[in-house]
């Protein structure tokens, strides 16, 4: 799945307080095409639970999959770690 799609279809998850806050890390699981195996990467991303925040997760997603040669739709969960109070 893409980032927009495992957002649609399973939600961020969240494995933390969530307080008013301004930014969080979440954390992307996915298919490492590269070597076949499961994966994840971390990205502080602001306003994490609005759509403006995936707006940003996906770009820096797709930056990520392009540095590091790895499809795009390799997404198997999103994870909301920890948040920033304001």
């Amino acid at each position: 799945m893409t980032i927009k799609e495992c957002i649609k279809a399973k939600g961020i998850l969240i494995d933390c307080e969530v307080v008013p806050h301004r930014c969080g890390n979440v954390e992307v699981f996915f298919l490492n095409t590269a070597d076949g195996a499961e994966d994840s990467t971390n990205f502080d991303v602001q306003w994490p639970l609005t759509k403006v925040g995936a707006a940003e997760l996906e770009s820096l997603y797709k930056e990520f999959c392009r540095e590091n040669k790895i499809k795009t739709n390799t997404v198997e969960l999103i994870q909301l770690n920890s948040v920033a109070e304001y």
